[in-house]
């Protein structure tokens, strides 16, 4: 699941630009992994949706 939510989180990055969207960002990610058939456990979500978002501004975000 940690791939999707990177995957993810890279697509909320491209479709919700600028400051303040981050709600936005990350009920579109909780949406996108439930599309995928994941059952979502929206705090654990929230806590992977959170590290991809570090990873992502600290040294890029890498998909593996």
């Amino acid at each position: 699941m940690t791939a999707w939510v990177k995957i993810g989180v890279a697509a909320a990055e491209q479709l919700y630009k600028g400051a303040g969207r981050g709600e936005e960002k990350k009920q579109y990610v909780i949406d996108f992994l439930k599309q995928k058939g994941f059952k979502v456990d929206e705090e654990s979500v929230i806590n992977a949706i959170e590290a991809a978002v570090k990873q992502l501004n600290t040294e890029g975000l890498t998909i593996e």
